[in-house]
């Protein structure tokens, strides 16, 4: 009867895909899968499900091994083989191995677990236990040996007040795992190239011995970005004219090394080269007049992801935009919460350097990333338990704003089937409450305003 609920809470939904009804079908019998094409929300629920035991399987990603505190009575390894890029069917690291068997057993309520390795031959059987079960983990590598790692960390460094100079950022950065990999001359001349580069363009200057951030790396460090992501954005917007397509603009977020990405197979090549030729006009970086883009599967790649969030802003529906692009619906929210993330970013740095012209079309192109809807849906669909589908459907009935809701009832919104009496009661409150917070901050403009002629007048 739970799990019943629980899959009929999964497929119900306005928005439900193939995927979550499949999902939901195999809850019914007390089993489930979880990846990261999944929700978050679906995978909590199935987590949390598994924790009361009502679901009594889960087939998983590595992902779920090495992220969440989920013990079981048993795992069950059954592939050790896994396809990588360029090496085809490659073995899985014995550290992935030794952590999903990690998960065997719970602590306080199991006196043993059970981890499952399944070989398909006595002499496969011989070569896993020599590769995994015996064997020791690979070594680890700090991920600040990543250099943008590392950028982000200095900047933030020196714009935190943590440091003012490359000795006493060698001095720091000497006590972290990373100065125990590395030689320490080469880390030195790593670190100095660092402050060269922040300096060059523009997040820090030098005043005597000292570095100190400008308001471009105070700003960058504040957002949590990496500093090429802002020289991207920075020079995308010098580029940008005010009558910008929104395309463009998300073809310049997906090529920042923090935006979104997707795999490019040989399949994908002419559709992605005849889309970028279509739409040549409106990128604002190409190969030719973009030297930082790396390759052309780089591009190429951009241009897929920036693709499937202009489908998602034109109202193509979330099953579509699966299929097309060979990924699950929690793979498109993680492409809209970056790009959200990075289109705020995007207004903050066209602030400062005072393009505010922009500001107001970004803000509506991060809302329009944000609901995956058309600029004409904007006013109705910020509303409480619209969302997308429903703010088209009220679109079509004649709700283009905000205002045209003042002039209905209860009775004659909720007749509407996709919004019923219980969600149009709280439109037409949310609307009133809206008003009167609009009409309150009129009278106090009003009265600051008035108070300011008289201040004058004395």
């Amino acid at each position: 009867d739970k799990l019943a609920k629980i899959s009929k809470r999964i497929s119900s939904s306005a928005a439900a895909t193939k995927l979550c009804h499949k999902l939901a079908e195999v809850i019914k019998h007390g089993s489930a899968f979880h990846h990261a094409g999944l929700k978050p929300a679906q995978r909590s629920l199935i987590e949390d499900s598994f924790r009361e035991n009502l679901i009594k399987a889960i087939s998983c990603t590595p992902t779920l091994a090495a992220g969440v505190n989920l013990p079981a009575r048993r795992a069950i390894i059954r592939d050790c083989k896994r396809f990588e890029s360029g090496l085809g069917a490659a073995y899985i690291p014995t550290s992935e191995y030794k952590q999903c068997a990690g998960r065997a057993g719970r602590p306080q309520y199991d006196e043993y677990g059970e981890a499952v390795l399944i070989a398909k031959t006595s002499s496969q059987a011989s070569t896993l236990f020599e590769k995994y079960i015996h064997a020791d983990p690979e070594p680890i590598t700090s991920k600040l040996s990543n250099e943008s790692a590392l950028r982000i960390h200095i900047l933030a460094s020196i714009a935190g007040g943590y440091v003012h100079d490359v000795d006493g950022m060698f001095e720091f950065i000497s006590h972290t795992f990373l100065a125990h990999q590395q030689p320490k001359t080469d880390l030195f001349d790593f670190i100095v190239n660092i402050f060269d580069f922040l300096q060059q363009e523009g997040f820090v200057e030098k005043s005597g011995y000292r570095f100190f951030a400008t308001p471009l790396g105070a700003l960058t460090s504040r957002l949590y970005i990496d500093p090429v992501t802002t020289i991207t954005i920075r020079e995308g917007l010098n580029r940008i004219s005010k009558d910008f397509s929104p395309i463009g603009v998300l073809h310049m977020i997906t090529c920042c090394p923090d935006g979104p990405g997707l795999s490019v197979g040989k399949k994908d090549v002419e559709d992605l080269e005849f889309f970028a030729s279509h739409h040549h006009e409106d990128f604002i970086f190409t190969p030719e007049n973009y030297p930082e883009i790396e390759d052309f599967y780089t591009y190429l790649s951009s241009i897929k992801a920036a693709w499937l969030l202009n489908q998602w802003i034109e109202e193509e529906k979330e099953d579509v935009i699966c299929d097309q692009f060979g990924i699950g619906p929690g793979d498109v929210y993680r492409h809209i919460d970056a790009t959200q993330w990075l289109l705020y970013a995007a207004g903050t740095i066209a602030e400062l350097l005072r393009k505010k012209s922009l500001t107001f079309e970004l803000q509506d192109l991060r809302n329009r990333v944000r609901y995956g809807v058309k600029k004409e849906l904007l006013d109705v669909v910020q509303l409480k338990g619209v969302g997308r589908i429903r703010a088209r459907v009220l679109f079509q009935k004649g709700y283009t704003k905000l205002g045209d809701f003042k002039f209905t009832s209860e009775n004659d919104l909720g007749a509407i089937r996709q919004i019923g009496k219980t969600l149009a009661k709280d439109i037409i409150q949310q609307v009133k409450n809206f008003s009167l917070t609009q009409k309150q901050r009129s009278q106090n403009e009003t009265a600051v305003a008035a108070g300011s002629t008289d201040e004058w007048e004395d």
